[in-house]
C-alpha cells in the first residue's frame, strides 16, 4: 500500500498497479513524495521499486494551481500588437492570437505548443511588418509618379 499528499489531500493507493495508473495519468510526479507501507518510510516516485516514472512530466501536468510550476516561453504578444496596430491589421490579429495562446500552453506543461504557439506569433507578426512596409512603399510610388 502506498500514501501521497498532493495539495494537502491524501490519497492511498493499494498496490503499484494503481500508483502507475496515477503516474500515467500526471497526477504523480517523478520527485513526489510516496509513503510505502511495506518499507515503512517516504520514497520519491522515481525511487519506488517496480515503479516507471519518466524523466519529464507528463502533458497537462503540471500547471500553478496544481502546486506545479512551468518554465515561461516567450509570447511575442508586443510585437504582435505594434504589427497589428502599425502595419497590416489582418496579419497582426492572427499573430496576436498565437501570442494569446504561449502561455496557456506553458502552464499547462505543453512546452512543444507554446513553442510553436510563440514561433507562428513571430512569423505573423513579421509577415504583417513586411506586408506593412511594402504598402508603404507602393504608396510612396504612386504618389511620386502624380508629381
Amino acid at each position: 500500500m502506498y500514501r501521497i499528499t498532493v495539495n494537502g489531500v491524501d490519497y492511498t493507493a493499494p498496490d503499484l498497479t494503481t500508483l502507475q495508473q496515477w503516474v500515467d495519468e500526471g497526477r504523480v510526479l517523478p520527485t513526489t513524495q510516496i509513503y510505502s507501507v511495506a518499507e515503512g518510510r517516504y520514497l520519491v516516485a522515481q525511487a519506488v521499486p517496480g515503479l516507471r516514472v519518466t524523466a519529464g512530466y507528463p502533458r497537462g501536468y503540471p500547471s500553478p494551481h496544481m502546486g506545479g510550476s512551468y518554465t515561461p516561453v516567450p509570447n511575442n504578444l508586443v510585437l504582435a500588437i505594434f504589427s497589428t496596430m502599425c502595419c497590416c491589421l489582418p496579419f497582426g490579429v492572427v499573430a496576436i492570437v498565437y501570442a494569446a495562446q504561449v502561455d496557456g500552453h506553458a502552464r499547462r506543461g505543453d512546452q512543444g505548443a507554446a513553442l510553436a504557439s510563440a514561433d507562428k506569433a513571430k512569423n505573423w507578426a513579421i509577415a504583417s511588418i513586411v506586408c506593412g512596409l511594402i504598402a508603404i512603399a507602393i504608396q510612396v510610388v504612386l504618389m511620386a509618379s502624380k508629381s
